[in-house]
């Protein structure tokens, strides 16, 4: 019999690479993830567009490790998160859902004296707020799928989506370790309450120092890990430390003045910045120092200096990962849960503990903290992971949403069996491509509805006061904002809903008009535009809002008034 003939060498190749092809393929399968990068995200606390100095060159000097950083990463112009306001952002961080649907329409404080109600789906909500009482751990969440795979998983600083002694702990929610605030310290590890307390009120870039040691424990070179870094800055109450004021502006605040007599921060003074508190030593609380204190450049000095302690976070965290060796293996986000605390506050609603936190920027955009319109809701983000980008400065302008971060981190860590095993019709997040890949693939041309809602006090001036629902189709650059009563007016098709049948209705093109100056209606186009694009728009809100928005009692909602015709005015 004839021999057959010998396999090239060409052949032989295939087989190889086909051969690593299926052993990769096998290891993914299996939960080994020894070729995985690491994953650390890094969330500030009502950090602003425009308080970082690659977006505002007057901020320049205020963010030096942000902006280093910058020249070695992605930067999103359009990454938006679900919620301008903390603990729902958070929820839909974790979970991939929208953030009422999570359970979050407002913030989770805690409180002694709190009245609570259960609404018809039988979940235990904070009368005030309208909030469960703490995160459903049942929600797959992104420690859930990443500690499934061998990731070690971690939590360090602001929990606030759950206080209550009774919550779950940390594991139930995927953590391997949390050192958290805002949580119950029974069931969730945490620092001495008496120490986190002097922290707050006295020195508070020690919350940032103890995370970074904290940090220390999680970061290794031999396990894959996700580290969730949470730190409590520029939001209120704020304590920065001398040296971090004088590296930032204005200068017009004199701090030897305002450091003057042994000055320190107590609880006492931070929350009455207007006058010196009781019991307090004339010579400490000297007219002219006080006075000086309270002087617009100091107040700003004082908030610049609390953005300025997040870089420094950010600065030793990056030194961490060069440290051990792995900044190239590992896939760095650093972002904001939402827009800066807004500038302006109504007399009667005026909080002295936040007056040093009201001259955040959300530059070039409207809004502010509490508001849809794009300043409460359009943060920094920026993405570094040097194995697949390099190292070169890239701006980034596609529809990144803070919901696509879950299916985006199980992707890269080999997750994604997890999740499909676990389908939720809630979890709207889609793969990010261009955050993970070379060459990300186009969006498809299905272009998925999404929904935010604020539907509580607002604060600040009335052109910055936005309706209480938003909803956008991906990828169109289109913004709805609507306002209305009844709630879901499901019984009409899209055709029959009219603009009267809303109390508000604005239309923004997003990608001409960022800074949302032109309300499309208020164009001649406006019955067009009604008609192709915001009647669909708004009967998929109501149908979310009947499907998927669980039921509330909302005895504090508030309705947003537009202002009487007056413009924006630029430059927020």
């Amino acid at each position: 019999a004839r021999r057959a003939p010998r396999k090239g060498r060409g052949w032989r190749m295939k087989h190889i690479m086909g051969l690593r092809l299926w052993v990769a393929a096998a290891l993914l399968a299996r939960g080994d993830s020894s070729k995985r990068p690491s994953i650390m995200f890094i969330l500030a606390d009502d950090l602003g567009a425009g308080d970082v100095g690659i977006a505002n060159e007057a901020r320049r000097g205020d963010t030096p490790n942000f902006d280093r950083l910058a020249k070695e990463s992605l930067t999103l112009t359009n990454f938006r998160v679900m919620s301008p306001v903390c603990s729902p952002s958070r929820a839909s961080f974790m979970t991939g859902m929208e953030s009422s649907v999570a359970g979050f329409p407002n913030v989770a404080d805690c409180g002694a004296h709190q009245m609570w109600y259960v609404d018809r789906s039988g979940a235990r909500r904070r009368t005030a707020t309208d909030t469960v009482a703490w995160l459903n751990e049942s929600y797959v969440s992104v420690a859930h799928a990443l500690r499934h795979v061998g990731y070690f998983t971690a939590h360090l600083g602001k929990w606030h989506v759950g206080c209550e002694q009774e919550m779950p702990g940390p594991s139930s929610y995927g953590w391997d370790l949390a050192r958290a605030w805002n949580a119950h310290p029974l069931p969730w590890p945490s620092y001495e309450p008496a120490e986190l307390v002097r922290w707050l009120w006295e020195d508070k870039h020690k919350m940032n120092e103890v995370m970074v040691a904290d940090a220390t424990r999680v970061v290794d070179k031999k396990r894959p890990f996700y580290l969730s870094v949470n730190p409590v800055v520029p939001h209120s109450p704020l304590s920065p430390r001398r040296e971090h004021m004088e590296a930032v502006g204005p200068a017009h605040c004199d701090l030897d003045l305002f450091w003057a007599n042994g000055f320190r921060w107590t609880r006492e003074i931070v929350r009455t910045y207007n006058e010196p508190p009781g019991g307090v030593k004339s010579k400490f609380f000297s007219r002219e120092n006080w006075r000086h204190r309270q002087t617009p450049e100091c107040v700003e000095r004082v908030y610049r200096a609390s953005v300025y302690s997040f870089d420094v976070l950010v600065g030793d965290l990056l030194a961490l990962l060069d440290t051990r060796g792995i900044a190239d293996d590992t896939l760095l986000v650093v972002t904001s849960d939402n827009g800066p605390e807004t500038t302006e506050t109504p007399a009667k609603l005026y909080d002295p503990t936040g007056r040093w936190s009201q001259v955040g920027l959300a530059t070039p955009y409207r809004g502010y903290k509490r508001s849809l319109y794009e300043g409460g809701v359009r943060v920094p983000c920026l993405v570094r992971w040097p194995r697949v980008h390099g190292r070169a400065a890239r701006v980034v302008a596609d529809d990144v949403v803070s919901i696509d971060l879950l299916p985006t981190f199980a992707r890269v860590a080999g997750a994604d069996a997890y999740l499909d095993a676990r389908p939720d019709p809630r979890r709207k997040g889609r793969v990010a491509d261009v955050l993970i890949t070379a060459r990300p693939k186009k969006p498809s041309k299905h272009h998925q509805v999404v929904f935010w809602e604020w539907a509580f006090d607002m604060l600040g001036a009335c052109d910055v006061t936005a309706p209480r629902f938003a909803v956008t189709r991906r990828d169109t650059g289109l913004k709805l904002l609507l306002d209305f009563e009844p709630l879901h007016p499901l019984t009409r098709t899209s055709s029959q809903l009219m603009p009267n049948s809303f109390r508000r209705h604005e239309l923004y093109n997003l990608t001409a008009d960022p800074s949302e100056l032109t309300d499309l209606f208020r164009t001649a186009a406006r019955k067009l535009l009604w008609t192709e694009i915001a009647a669909p728009l708004a009967q998929d809100l109501a149908r979310w809002a009947t499907t998927l928005l669980p039921p509330t009692n909302g005895v504090n909602h508030k309705y947003h008034p537009p202002c009487p015709r007056q413009r924006f005015r630029s430059g927020h």
